[in-house]
Formats: C-alpha cells, structure tokens, sequence
C-alpha cells in the first residue's frame, strides 16, 4: 500500500513538487505554452491592490504599505467557518477548536497570537491571514488593512471591490514562488485530479457506513497525522463524534478540489433524506451549511481585538438551499426528443 511521503504544502503550492508528487494519482497538467495567470484558480484569489491612494487610504499607506501592487481579480476567500474547522494543538498535547484552548485566556495573546498558532498544518498551507506574508508583501486583513474590503464591517484600507469580505484570503494553489502575479503572464499549472489523501478518506468513509468505525478512524487518521501535523490519532468514542470528525477532515483536506466539499454536503444530505423519493423537493433534507449566512472575522486596527460577524452571499442575501439542488434539472431539448423522460422535481 502506498504511504504518504509528501507535505501538503508540496502538493499544492509550487508546480514543480506538485507535478512530481507521488501522493497524486492523476492530475491535469497545465502548461505555460498555452495557460496564464487568468486560466488559472491563482487569479481569483488574488486581491487587487496599488501603492497608491485610490486603492488604499492614506491610513493604510501609513501604516500597512504594500511592498509591490497585488494584480489578482480577487472573488473567492476563506470563510470563519472554514478556519474553525482547524483544529489546534492545545497545551496539554490535545486537539480542541481553537475557541476551547487556553490559549484564549493567555494573558498577553494578542489575536494572531491567540487564534492562528498550533494549527493544523494544513491551515497554514491554505489560509493567509493577518500579518502573513502574500507573495512580496505583508499582508493586513484587519480595519484599515492593506488587503480588506473597504466597506463594513471589515473596514478595510480602500479596496471596494476585490479585498477579502471575511478577513482571510487562499493560499493553497498559489504559486508564490512565481514572484508575481501578472493575468496574461504564462505559467505551468496542476491540478489534482485524484489523489492518495482523497482515496483514503473515500475508503474512510467506505468503512464507516459499513459500521466499520475502528477502520474508518484508521484512515482518516492518515491525512489528520501526516498532512494535519497532529501527533495523536483521531479517536473513536461513538459514531457520531466519529462522524464529526470525519466531515471536518474531509473539508480541511480536500479544500478547492474539485467541488468537493459541495458534492460531499449533497451526498451526505442525500443519505439523511433516505434517497430521492417523490415529493423530495418539499421533503428532502435541508443542508445547514448551504442554507443561512456564513461567518467572517473583524479585527482592530491594532490587532488586540476581534469580533465575528455574519455574511452573506455577494448579493447580500443569505444562502437559500433548496432540494432540487440534490439533481440537475434535465435538459427540455432531452425531452422533447424523449418522451419518457420527465422534469426532476422542482425545476421547469
């Protein structure tokens, strides 16, 4: 059986570790004889930011300056809730949320100090936040810094448009080490397609549907301890805290591939629903993570303090689920030329 012998950062975050990662099983190889910055998931994770005072205010420039201009068309950044979802490795050698470690109640912590250390390696791999550097520059995702959104309630140094909304922006599948971000420039590029990390946590999963909770708790220890960081396995108690720890791992290791954290909530809804009977599209299981408002974080311009706030889609309206969502609707030129197929239910 194949082990893990790469770093997650390897996996992603540089073309030349990503493309001879042996964890990937099958990629799509992008090369720069026909891809640019802007054909890539790179240039919608970048913000678009300048030295000067119309995309910065002059109290950004005073205290947070940018070192070079950020080029990106910046529309796609982490929420909270997916930060949560990183577990830290308390002082007494246990993995808790980072809401129920004593480093809360730290005299002296201050936010980055508090909430962003002893995470989950891959945190640090995928999520740039306050005071973390982003390509050439420091980044501040705090009020009035150099990368927020201008606009309440993160209050951000200028940009109006393409600053992060929630206060933390992607890094993995970033290639920093191109130095620059230009859209037009060439760039190689790979996306993984399957890999090892995601066969394991399928056969994980595999396993506890069968009632198999030892063995599935085996493997998803796999990436929890070589790409997490983390020293202890997960546990199994019961299935539902199983269960738990299961869906979190998933979201914190399959991150940006694939839709995959999209697809698994469909899966998962599907299971709870019993399948798709008729009269699912007023029956069906409502999915509390695609329905509601998500989270994003607001911290003071001297980074003591923080708040967190709700969010809405960019529409400014909550997430609305709805069950139809659980099949595409079939095309109407599929049923005109076959008349024994029908509308999935609540499409038209």
């Amino acid at each position: 059986m194949q082990k893990f012998i790469d770093s997650y950062t390897n996996l992603f975050n540089s073309y030349s570790t990503a493309v001879s990662s042996p964890e990937n099983i099958l990629i799509v190889n992008n090369l720069k004889t026909n891809t640019s910055f802007d054909n890539t998931p790179m240039q919608g994770i970048v913000p678009n930011g300048d030295l000067g005072t119309d995309k910065q205010t002059a109290t950004s420039l005073k205290l947070f300056p940018l070192t070079e201009t950020f080029e990106g068309w910046g529309a796609k950044w982490p929420t909270q809730d997916l930060v949560d979802d990183y577990l830290v490795t308390d002082a007494d050698g246990t993995e808790k949320t980072w809401d129920e470690t004593s480093y809360i109640t730290t005299p002296g912590y201050n936010v980055n100090k508090m909430m962003y250390q002893h995470r989950d390696l891959r945190f640090y791999a995928t999520i740039l936040y306050d005071s973390t550097s982003d390509f050439n520059n420091l980044i501040f995702t705090r009020e009035q810094g150099n990368v927020s959104l201008s606009t309440s309630p993160i209050n951000g140094g200028g940009l109006s448009g393409s600053g992060t909304s929630t206060g933390y922006l992607f890094r993995k599948y970033l290639y920093q080490d191109q130095g620059k971000l230009w859209y037009s420039d060439p760039v190689n590029f790979c996306y993984s397609a399957l890999r090892l990390g995601e066969a394991y946590l399928n056969y994980a999963e595999a396993e506890y549907m069968l009632g198999n909770y030892a063995i599935a708790a085996q493997y998803m220890s796999k990436t929890y301890q070589v790409h997490g960081g983390f020293k202890n396995p997960i546990p199994f108690t019961d299935p539902q805290s199983l269960w738990t720890a299961y869906t979190r791992e998933r979201n914190v290791e399959m991150v940006l591939e694939n839709g995959d954290r999209y697809w698994s909530l469909l899966r998962w809804g599907m299971q709870k629903s019993g399948g798709l009977q008729s009269g699912y599209s007023n029956s069906a299981y409502v999915i509390p993570e695609l329905n509601g408002q998500m989270h994003g974080i607001h911290i003071s311009i001297n980074g003591n303090s923080y708040s967190l706030f709700n969010l809405n889609e960019t529409n400014n309206l909550p997430l609305l689920f709805t069950a139809k969502r659980y099949l595409y609707p079939v095309p109407y030129s599929q049923i005109q030329a076959s008349p024994v197929l029908t509308q999935n239910e609540g499409w038209q």
